[in-house]
């Protein structure tokens, strides 16, 4: 028994997806560290991802339902392979953040997350809990395992959650009447 295109194509074309959606989170990193923008346009940068995100979480679907022809590719099919997809692409953000808080630019890194922390009221020095919590962040952002599976964890939830919506739309049924496996052969 033969494969379908989907079976055949799927960690492929999700692990193919993943790395072109991480190259694009890593220009966006980039351009944030250059610009310094989640200092005071944090919101472009969230616009930008976004809709990298909901762009890869779209097209490239739609682009292994058009190599499916008539086999379809259905909402679960769909949805599987965004969550690959977002898996991939997890790993590459997570080892990009990494290098971008402890080596390209720390100290930038270090301005978000005091600006953060001071807009939610937190301050380290004021009680000898937060100031634990605060060194232990610090340590957690220095483990390329912690940014990966941070990265992995959060490019999951946030491209599946997309993807419940994408899948809609991404979705083609099934040709009826045709016997998929006979097609394959013959070609």
């Amino acid at each position: 028994m033969t494969k379908s295109i989907y079976q055949s194509t799927f960690w492929k074309g999700a692990a193919t997806a993943g790395f072109k959606l991480g190259v694009a989170m890593i220009v966006i990193a980039a351009i944030d560290s250059i610009a310094h923008l989640q200092l005071d346009h944090s919101w472009i940068v969230t616009l930008l991802r976004f809709a990298a995100i909901a762009g890869a979480a779209y097209y490239f679907p739609t682009q292994l339902a058009r190599r499916c022809g008539d086999e379809g590719l259905s909402y679960g099919q769909s949805m599987s392979f965004i969550l690959a997809l977002m898996l991939f692409a997890g790993v590459i953000d997570g080892l990009s953040q990494f290098f971008f808080q402890n080596y390209i630019a720390p100290e930038y890194y270090q301005q978000v997350i005091d600006k953060a922390m001071a807009a939610s009221g937190i301050d380290p020095s004021a009680s000898d809990t937060m100031g634990q919590a605060y060194a232990m962040t610090q340590r957690l952002m220095r483990s390329p395992i912690v940014m990966v599976l941070s990265g992995i964890f959060s490019m999951v939830i946030y491209g599946g959650f997309i993807g419940l919506f994408a899948s809609i739309f991404v979705r083609r049924p099934a040709t009826p009447f045709t016997n998929h496996n006979e097609q394959q052969q013959e070609n």
